[in-house]
């Protein structure tokens, strides 16, 4: 058990760890070509990758709502061969927290994740593209 443990954390440090690297790399070309919304302020970026999975995420704030953000990504993810593939609530314990549009291409994702108000009365969003070995094909 212990040479099995040992042999697959060398397979992820060669193998897998490499990968995710370059698909990290991969989703950060691909997140510049996804222009944000024109009314929108970036306020957080982040990169990440591990074993097989990578993210590119920014959150971004905006005087725009939900429908306004939604109608715009809709239509430039799909100019970069994204698909909508679905929306859904965000819920806490029964508490609205926002909405989350889904988008797939080949094996990657693309979240809109509509954060709702900040303390300023401005909407946040996140756009982020994973890697993950999700339901994406």
């Amino acid at each position: 058990m212990f040479c099995a443990g040992i042999i697959f954390m060398f397979y992820n440090l060669i193998v897998r760890a490499p990968k995710a690297k370059l698909v990290e790399e991969q989703l950060s070309t691909e997140f510049n070509l996804i222009r944000p919304f024109p009314r929108a302020v970036a306020i957080h970026s982040e990169k990440s990758s591990k074993d097989a999975q990578a993210l590119v995420l920014t959150r971004y704030s905006t005087d725009a709502t939900y429908e306004e953000i939604q109608a715009y990504y809709n239509t430039e993810f799909a100019s970069h061969g994204w698909r909508y593939t679905s929306e859904r609530r965000l819920t806490n314990w029964g508490r609205d927290l926002g909405k989350t549009s889904r988008y797939c291409r080949d094996q990657w994702s693309a979240e809109l994740e509509y954060l709702g108000p900040n303390s300023q009365g401005k909407q946040e969003y996140d756009i982020a593209l994973a890697w993950d070995g999700g339901d994406c094909k």
